[in-house]
Parts: C-alpha cells; structure tokens; sequence
C-alpha cells in the first residue's frame, strides 16, 4: 500500500518498534528525525493507538516524574525534558539538556532498576528541545522543524541581510532561541530575485513611462 502524508505507522528503528508519522515520502525505507533507518511494518492500528495513549498517559509521567527525582537525588547538572516509551515497549527515551558532561551511568541504572526496561538518554539542544514539545512560529504556522523538516541547516546573518531584514537579534530568533530556520528556506528565492531585480541606485523606468532611482 502506498503511504501519504500524514499516516499514522508503526516502523522498525535499532531502538525497537515505535509509532511514526509519514511526513514526505511514498516508501516503506524512511528515516526518522533523529536519522535512524526506519522501516516501515505497517499502518498503525486502534489497538497500537491506544497502547501508545496509555504510554503518554501513565506510564511516559511515571517514568519522568521518577528520572527528574533520580537526577535531583544523584545531584545532576542536569534537566529531564521528557520521557518516551516505545509502542513496543522494548526501550524507553528519556531527552535531557545539561551545560556539562556527567556520568550516565549511575542514573541510567537507576531508571532500569525501576522499570525493568533498556533506557537510552539523548542529551538535546535548543532547537531539539523546541522541535520536541513543538510550537508556533512567528508566521503563524507550526514550526518548520516540526513540519516538515527532517535535517537542519543553520541559516546565518548573511541570509537575513540579503532579505533586508532588521539585523536585531530579537527579531531574526525563532522561539527555539536561534535564527528562525524559515530564513533559510527562503534564500534561494531571493538570491533568486535578487539576480532579476535593479540594483539599489539604478535608475529604472515602468511600462507607463514612470522613471525614478532605486532605493
């Protein structure tokens, strides 16, 4: 069966078996967004629906709640953003942003201890942390990262100067903190446009015969 954009399946990663959402692909060989090869099993039915329900609704809060205690009690640099547990049940994600390295060890096997599950701690960034909880950019529109985009390109300062943007950095910040991604992803049409259009102090008449300077 051919899958569409916004299928719900169930896919195979080297983690275990997790819920999937197809984004922009027409294949049954995907990446997902952390760039694992993951393969799709099948269509996600009622049944993996409300076992991944009950995931978020218990058992993802228990593990958090318990690995943020965990972290306090180790005394960790730490800060837990969330916890995952696979539709499969085989691993469970927990996602942390700390400013310093740390011994994983201690807590990880204190999270095993408890749940009796695989634990895989993933340290994210900023925009990771944005993409994770999602959110609403200044456009009015879910976030690029969490919309469509699979790999991230940083833009720069150099693209937003070609868009004539205010050069603030409040202005050009997306709600992850660094330059909004959709900068990018407008750059090519204005190097674009910018190779079409009179260049500033150009003197340039309309099809009316209007004339005047560029500024």
């Amino acid at each position: 069966k051919d899958l569409k954009r916004g299928d719900l399946v169930v896919v195979r990663t080297s983690d275990g078996t997790e819920g999937a959402v197809i984004l922009d692909e027409n294949g049954r060989n995907l990446k997902n967004q952390r760039g694992q090869s993951a393969r799709v099993l099948r269509l996600m039915s009622e049944h993996d629906q409300e076992t991944m329900g009950k995931h978020e609704q218990t058992l993802n809060k228990e593990i958090l709640s318990f690995a943020k205690k965990a972290a306090v009690d180790q005394k960790l640099p730490v800060r837990v953003e969330e916890a995952e547990a696979l539709l499969g049940g085989e691993t469970v994600r927990v996602y942390y942003t700390a400013n310093e390295s740390f011994d994983l060890g201690p807590w990880v096997r204190a999270l095993a201890g408890r749940f009796k599950r695989h634990f895989t701690l993933r340290k994210i960034n900023q925009r990771e942390t944005a993409k994770l909880f999602g959110d609403v950019g200044m456009c009015g529109q879910e976030m690029c990262c969490v919309r469509f985009a699979r790999e991230h390109r940083p833009p720069s300062i150099r693209m937003a100067r070609l868009q004539k943007m205010t050069l603030d950095p409040n202005s050009l910040a997306g709600p992850c903190g660094p330059i909004r991604c959709c900068i990018r992803y407008e750059h090519e049409h204005y190097l674009e446009s910018d190779k079409a259009l009179p260049k500033m102090g150009c003197d340039v008449c309309s099809n009316s015969g209007q004339c005047g300077t560029v500024k």
